[in-house]
């Protein structure tokens, strides 16, 4: 088993230890926080329907729609591909489609291009460097993103995933930020 997959397993297993107790402490600092260090709107920002002890994005999707920025969520099309987004609003309806199950907007959502992504992770570390579930779709995503525009990449995540180093691999792409309950930092990759 590789380093980063030991981390990931490790990393994983705390959080599903910690989650709970740590989920309403960051999902008021996100709302206190995010939406005054974001580029004022109109922008698309890009969430995440929360997945297996992920932080919960959705109260922090609704404020960000309420002040004007165009919300996406992500759609799994194909393994080794890409994702690619979908608008969100509070009233789209969302679906359980792919091999994960997890919520995404209908395919008659329209397609969106983000601005800023926000990431789930497992770990991470203060160059900006993440472990996510280890299938590569946030790293694909992101690669093909930065050919296309200059996008900004946030990582969402709790104070406790922090490690001193993420061992890195060529396809890795580095976050820009990343908040937790207690800061925001900004990465030197």
């Amino acid at each position: 088993m590789t380093q980063k997959k030991q981390l990931r397993q490790q990393m994983l297993h705390v959080r599903r230890e910690k989650n709970t107790a740590l989920q309403a402490p960051m999902r008021e600092a996100l709302q206190n926080l995010l939406p005054s260090l974001l580029p004022s709107p109109p922008l698309v920002v890009s969430g995440y329907f929360s997945f297996k002890e992920e932080v919960d994005l959705m109260p922090l999707m609704h404020t960000l729609y309420e002040k004007g920025y165009a919300m996406g969520l992500p759609v799994v099309v194909a393994a080794k591909k890409p994702l690619l987004f979908r608008q969100w609003t509070p009233e789209t309806n969302l679906e359980k489609r792919g091999a994960y199950r997890i919520p995404e907007p209908p395919p008659s959502s329209p397609m969106l291009v983000p601005d800023i992504v926000l990431t789930p992770l497992a770990a991470f570390d203060r160059r900006g460097h993440r472990i996510g579930f280890g299938a590569g779709f946030y790293d694909r995503t992101l690669a093909q993103l930065r050919q296309q525009k200059k996008i900004l990449v946030i990582g969402i995540a709790f104070s406790f995933q922090e490690i001193p180093e993420v061992p890195i691999e060529p396809t890795d792409e580095a976050l820009d930020w990343i908040i937790t309950e207690k800061e925001h930092i900004i990465c030197k990759a």
